[in-house]
């Protein structure tokens, strides 16, 4: 992997670990991680099926 991918994907892991520290998640929020889901790279690809799964998890926790 190059470094400017591992740049990217450093990036991108610190923004989520930022944002999901707000107590709320946005529509672009929702949207970001859908695009990220079907992203052609693999390493994103996971990113984003890991938020989603993740997601998941704090709805539930949430309604219970």
């Amino acid at each position: 992997m190059s470094s400017e991918n591992t740049s990217r994907s450093k990036q991108i892991r610190k923004f989520f670990k930022e944002y999901n520290e707000a107590p709320f998640i946005s529509h672009e929020w929702e949207e970001l991680v859908e695009k990220l889901s079907q992203s052609d790279d693999p390493k994103l690809r996971q990113i984003g099926l890991l938020e989603s799964e993740f997601k998941k998890i704090r709805l539930t926790a949430l309604t219970r």
